[in-house]
């Protein structure tokens, strides 16, 4: 996981701001300590002086680690610190300078403040010296094919092949001699070595026995000489990397173009391509795929010694370096550690870096995507965390340690922490897989009184808690009196996870007759019916008027159980009690409720309708009485239903709608019963309308009600008027313009005669149309016709003659007898018929053959 690059350097080794964005300050590296199976007696700000035993230098190994100690041991240990005690190397008595191992891992070389170098063979002693030098060796480094050539390097001020002479002699050559300056540094790469010491960095051709180059250091004002001493790595054969203090130069080898050609070695010289400055003090340095990897600390002092160390990237881009890590890190030390004691070394195996100080030996790893996502939730940034998991950005990024759960867990608790417990709880399901985990969570929101906020998400199923869980809950509930809640988990929550006998005898402890409250009698109801007293039930939720009671009768078909409380049921939902009487019927008879209802009439009005308007015959024995109740209740249905009922009693149907001036239901009853003039002189007198009256002559066809109706509108100019605007062929006219008195004063006579006239002009117009029409369609049927009659018929010779059957003629013959042909379509010969030729004696109804 990389992070936004905050700097920049150019070839020129000028910085550059980076405007990508802003720097995250995510670290790149995990930092880690290896500990040691037999730890160091010194520690870190431990002045005790009896025992100086600390850490000298380390090198690493795809196999091992090698790490020198200031008593002169050399212990090798595997990569996580513990010791291989076959391998343990008692090679020096003074401090152990610089180890050096070959590429097979087959041997070690060490060196020592006395000036002895050790070569030891880990699995064989054939190779093994001990040789013994002049000067304090500092540096020691073997052929990286040491197996075969048997050849490794020593630096004092200068420096030196060694090697196996005649007879295995010990054979060393000075191959350079610096003048001055003690080597503290040697790197082998190839043919090339690289030295550093106290004055710069230099290059060596073993090959061409020859020096390629020497690149002398700034001195550091204020510090004396080694104490910031300069590291050197190779990226490749051709390029080397030098850091001392706060510079860094990069350093090509070319063949020089001088070179003499009649030479078989190549002349090379040594290029600075790159110069540039850092910010802090470089301790440690290794290129890796020409990034540069540097251990670097703020300040030291000889007072308070060195400040925390850090590692910073410098990743390789085009001819630029860019900064992408800065991860500080702890390391043990005191005021007496210097820069020079740190060491960093890479292991290219595992891609990962060990760096050395007196008391510490620190592993620094690229970070995992596990360890991205244990960096945002140690920064509180859950929503990342939670994404990061969900979606990563790559495919190959998957975390191997962390789960989704252990992530959500990790934000639940710090949502709880920072009372977020309503965001915490929906998370809760993702998070706690155990009944034992719910358990412990719900306990906990009950002490923090918050058992509200978890409530919603407690499991029924999986996992299905104990039932003491649930207990406690509604317990919980109980006795702070939150009686919905309570009724909410009854309702929800299946009987079969807690103990309904034991909740139902709190709550009856906790009822009061005089002032029980109404949610906890729905509780006491709710838990009776879980019990199967649904009788109880019943009874509490009719005591309440609780509307759940008709669900309660539609869940346990109580429906034989209501009749005694049918006006009750009335009284909580009207539409529900009828719709549940109507529907049944066979279980609750019409006589059965009429007698539950008969001294509530408004009550028995309301069932009556319905049972009626789904099923008119199931109350054909109260229909008499229906006429009253509607006559009293529901006017507006009365006319609706004597339409549509039958068996009432008309005279008393009469009387009721008199009594109640129901004067369109009268006149109705009045027409049924046969009493045309009284429906008649109602509707006159009563309604005193003509329009109705006219309308009643026409519905019933009773001609003998015209004259009557005439006669009573004689004084009535309205009336007259009326039958003006709507006479008709059902009316005599006549009789009606005679009957009105000359000094009558009709208002709109005028309009009304007008009407009539112009009525009768368009019943001519429209006979004279119809006469037209009837005539065209005459001629033109007439045309068609004749035209059929002068028409031909063909005659096939496989056609019959109706009497004789045989053939009406036969094809190939030249003479035939004559045939005709009837409008029928039969066939005869002429002959067959000269007695009758104008008649079919197929379709005559007097058979006109005789036996054929």
């Amino acid at each position: 996981m990389a992070l936004q690059a905050h700097k920049k350097i150019d070839d020129a080794g000028n910085e550059e701001n980076d405007d990508g964005g802003d720097y995250d300050d995510e670290p790149v590296f995990k930092f880690s300590k290896v500990t040691l199976s037999s730890s160091v007696s010194r520690k870190a700000n431990d002045d005790n002086k009896s025992t100086p035993d600390y850490l000298s230098c380390i090198a690493v190994h795809e196999r091992f680690l090698v790490i020198g100690k200031n008593t002169g041991d050399i212990l090798i240990t595997d990569h996580l610190g513990t010791i291989i005690p076959q391998f343990h190397i008692q090679a020096h008595t003074y401090p152990v300078n610089a180890i050096s191992i070959d590429a097979n891992g087959d041997y070690i070389a060490s060196c020592c403040q006395e000036g002895r170098v050790k070569i030891s063979g880990l699995f064989s002693k054939n190779d093994d010296q001990l040789n013994a030098f002049s000067r304090p060796i500092k540096a020691v480094c073997l052929d990286p094919f040491f197996s075969k050539s048997k050849q490794y390097v020593t630096g004092d001020t200068s420096l030196i092949l060694n090697e196996r002479g005649l007879l295995g002699r010990h054979k060393s050559t000075t191959l350079f001699d610096f003048k001055g300056g003690l080597i503290h540094t040697l790197r082998w790469k190839e043919s090339l070595i690289a030295v550093a010491n106290d004055r710069g960095v230099g290059v060596y051709d073993l090959r061409a026995r020859r020096l390629v180059g020497f690149e002398y250091t700034e001195p550091q004002p204020g510090f004396a000489p080694g104490i910031y001493p300069s590291r050197v790595s190779w990226n490749d054969a051709t390029t080397l990397v030098a850091a001392c203090a706060k510079t860094i130069k990069i350093v090509t080898i070319v063949n020089d173009p001088t070179n003499d050609h009649q030479s078989t070695v190549p002349k090379k010289s040594m290029n600075i391509v790159m110069t540039f400055k850092i910010e802090f003090y470089a301790c440690g340095l290794t290129s890796v795929n020409r990034d540069l990897f540097l251990l670097g600390i703020e300040d030291y002092s000889i007072a308070n010694g060195v400040t925390d160390p850090s590692l910073t990237v410098l990743q390789s881009i085009d001819r630029n370096y860019e900064e992408k890590a800065h991860d500080r890190f702890v390391l043990s030390r005191n005021k007496d550690t210097s820069p020079f004691q740190f060491q960093l070394e890479y292991l290219p195996d595992e891609r990962c870096f060990f760096i050395l100080s007196p008391y510490d030996i620190i592993k620094a790893e690229h970070r995992n995507y596990d360890d991205h996502i244990d960096y945002l939730i140690s920064k509180k940034r859950f929503d990342e965390a939670i994404q990061a998991f969900e979606q990563p950005k790559n495919t190959t990024d998957k975390p191997q340690r962390h789960t989704k759960r252990s992530v959500y867990q990790e934000y639940v608790k710090e949502l709880i922490e920072n009372g977020q417990s309503k965001t915490a709880v929906k998370l809760f399901p993702d998070v706690y897989k155990t009944a034992e985990e719910w358990e412990e969570q719900i306990q906990k929101f009950i002490d923090r009184k918050e058992l509200d906020i978890i409530t919603p998400y407690i499991p029924t199923v999986l996992p299905k808690l104990n039932p003491t869980a649930y207990d406690k809950v509604l317990e919980t509930y109980l006795s702070e009196k939150k009686y919905d809640k309570l009724k909410e988990l009854l309702t929800t929550w299946p009987s079969d996870i807690y103990n309904v006998t034991s909740i139902d005898h709190l709550t009856r402890i906790k009822m009061d007759d005089d002032h029980t409250s109404k949610t906890l009698l729905e509780c006491s109801a709710i838990l009776a019916e879980k019990q199967g007293n649904v009788v109880k039930t019943l009874d509490i939720y009719l005591k309440m008027r609780n509307i759940q009671v008709f669900q309660l009768i539609d869940r346990k078909n109580l429906h034989s159980e209501i009749l005694p409380h049918i006006e009750t049921l009335m009284t909580i939902d009207k539409n529900l009690t009828l719709d549940m009487l109507v529907n049944h019927v066979d279980i609750l008879p019409v006589k059965s409720v009429y007698n539950v209802l008969q001294k509530n009439s408004r009550f028995l009005h309301a069932y009556l309708d319905a049972v009626f308007s789904k099923n008119p015959s199931d109350t054909r024995d109260y229909y008499t009485l229906q006429v009253t109740l509607y006559a009293e209740y529901d006017t507006t249905k009365l006319m609706g239903f004597l339409r549509k009922a039958g068996s009432y009693s008309i005279q008393d149907a009469i009387l009721i709608c008199e009594k109640k001036k129901l004067y369109p239901e009268a006149v109705f009853l009045y027409g049924r019963a046969g009493n045309g003039r009284v429906a008649l002189q109602t509707i006159l007198d009563k309604l005193n309308d003509i329009e109705g009256a006219i309308a009643f002559c026409r519905e019933t066809g009773d001609q003998t009600l015209w004259p009557v109706l005439i006669e009573a509108s004689q004084n009535k100019p309205e009336f007259i008027r009326g039958l003006l605007n709507h006479a008709g062929s059902d009316m005599n006219l006549k009789e009606l313009i005679d009957s009105i008195r000359d000094d009558l004063r009709i208002p709109g006579l005028r309009d009304s005669l007008c009407k009539i006239m112009q009525d009768y002009n368009i019943q001519m117009s429209l006979s004279e149309s119809c006469r037209k029409i009837i005539v065209h369609d005459c001629l033109g049927l007439r045309k068609k016709t004749i035209t059929l009659l002068q028409s031909g018929y063909s005659v096939k010779d496989t056609d019959l003659c109706a009497k004789c059957h045989n053939p009406v003629y036969t094809s190939g013959t030249l003479t035939n007898l004559p045939v005709s042909v009837f409008f029928c379509l039969h066939v005869f010969h002429t002959k067959c018929i000269e007695t009758n030729p104008d008649v079919c004696g197929v379709c005559s109804t007097t058979s006109l053959f005789g036996a054929a």
